[in-house]
């Protein structure tokens, strides 16, 4: 694990240090120029049919995205791969047409012809959506901000703290809230969030009555709790540093003043003592900041990572009892298959047994952006507004556990996910939706949400000191 934390300060480092040499180094190809030097005629312009495009309806705005994609290619960069799909759903919107699973194709679609009169049958367009290769989104889009004519439009960050840094301070990414959006500006409008993904602190009960109901008895001795490496998924790297936020760890304090009073609280007692010079340094001056850092050491240093969180829920649902706890994409829990080997009952979602104290996972989001001289501004707003407001658009997210749109008319209802014939049997599965899981209340799932300012600021203070436990 000291290797792995070493290696993800590196890369932090060096991330920097090109960002910073490549602002400062001369071009002088005409391939090429730096970013103060991009024309601000054709930006203004960009900013001012984004304002536009927030005004129109759905149809004024996939009409001009009609006129401006014909005959071209929309580049979009992102950070999650299922844009792939829904790009072609949208594309063949475009067209008029909709997906036929029995013909596993796309026809002629009468109702959206009827609903959407300046369909063009014979568009001739396509979207590229790149992943970066280690979701290495920052060089990518920079690299190509960088070129005399940049041909990315559109992208889709899962790092709210990188995206915030690096992005958002430095004016280089557009912000665009569709006009029939119907989420909460507050909590998911600046910057512009597609959906929200839950966390979930969860363990296995198989072949015996070990329970979690206090969120310090996943750090307590002797525990392992497993979780994807923050190298694999820098936005548990974010989570981390979001627990140092006073509305967060007032309840790890919280959790730890409902322990019992034996020697196993004295030693987390004594960790907090250690660790009040430490709150101050770095800036965090309320009461319970000692005990989120506390119990953020204890994990860090007791965890064990994994590559992908699969394999994790496979451990927590098997007989054999392979895997005691850990800290997951919810979503996993709904591709366990039943069997002699495994069970989804042999798992428990920690925030869901009645009377468990403390966080019960952390929520990330994915934020849609359009950069900042985007080639095809009115194409890009469409495509955001057609993934964040329509149930075609966003299903591919959709389709799974712990996934909520910011849009809440095409979040689906899994409360009976784990239902056979109107009984539950598996209520692991019965997702109780975002709004309980966001809710900072006793009773709630107590999601730890990603703010990506927050989480910018604390980089390189509170998340030095994480890289290094």
């Amino acid at each position: 694990m000291s290797r792995q934390k070493h290696y993800f300060r590196f890369v932090v480092t060096f991330t920097f240090f090109v960002m910073l040499l490549v602002s400062c180094t001369p071009h002088t190809s005409s391939e090429s120029m730096p970013l103060s030097a991009v024309d601000t005629t054709s930006e203004t312009a960009i900013t001012d049919i984004i304002s536009e495009a927030m005004t129109l309806n759905q149809n004024e705005l996939y009409k001009r995205a009609v006129l401006e994609l014909n005959g071209k290619a929309l580049n979009a960069v992102s950070d999650s791969s299922r844009g792939l799909v829904a790009k072609e759903h949208f594309l063949n919107y475009l067209r008029g047409k909709s997906f036929n699973a029995t013909l596993n194709t796309f026809v002629v679609d009468e109702s959206i012809r009827t609903a959407f009169p300046h369909y063009n049958e014979t568009l001739d367009a396509t979207i590229n959506w790149i992943q970066p290769k280690n979701n290495n989104i920052t060089t990518h889009l920079l690299g190509d901000m960088r070129l005399s004519e940049p041909t990315i439009s559109l992208a889709l960050f899962e790092d709210g703290a990188k995206l915030q840094a690096n992005f958002t301070e430095l004016g280089l990414t557009h912000n665009y809230i569709p006009h029939e959006w119907a989420g909460d500006v507050t909590t998911d409008g600046n910057p512009f969030a597609l959906q929200s993904i839950s966390k979930v602190f969860a363990y296995n009960t198989a072949g015996g009555t070990k329970a979690y109901t206090n969120m310090w008895d996943f750090v307590a001795p002797g525990e392992r709790p497993q979780i994807m490496g923050l190298i694999a998924e820098p936005v548990g790297y974010n989570a981390f540093i979001m627990m140092t936020h006073v509305d967060y760890s007032d309840v790890i304090k919280s959790a730890f003043l409902a322990l019992p009073q034996d020697e196993t609280k004295d030693l987390y007692l004594d960790d907090v003592n250690g660790l009040i010079k430490l709150a101050n340094t770095l800036g965090l001056t309320h009461a319970s900041a000692p005990f989120a850092l506390a119990w953020i050491k204890r994990f860090l240093t007791q965890m064990e990572t994994v590559s992908d969180d699969m394999p994790l829920a496979l451990g927590l649902t098997a007989n054999e009892n392979s895997v005691e706890s850990g800290l997951l994409h919810y979503a996993k829990l709904g591709h366990v298959l039943e069997t002699e080997e495994r069970s989804i009952n042999n798992i428990k979602v920690a925030a869901y047994e009645p009377g468990y104290v403390g966080l019960g996972g952390y929520m990330y989001k994915h934020y849609l952006q359009i950069t900042k001289n985007a080639p095809l501004p009115w194409t890009a707003a469409a495509f955001i507004h057609y993934m964040a407001t329509t149930h075609s658009g966003f299903a591919p997210w959709g389709v799974d556990l712990g996934h909520y749109s910011s849009d809440p008319r095409i979040t689906l209802d899994r409360s009976m996910n784990g239902y056979v014939a109107e009984h539950s049997m598996y209520p692991a599965l019965n997702d109780r939706g975002h709004d309980w899981w966001a809710k900072n209340e006793a009773g709630f799932g107590r999601l730890v949400i990603e703010d990506p300012l927050y989480a910018a600021n604390g980089h390189y203070s509170i998340g030095d000191w994480v890289t290094f436990i």
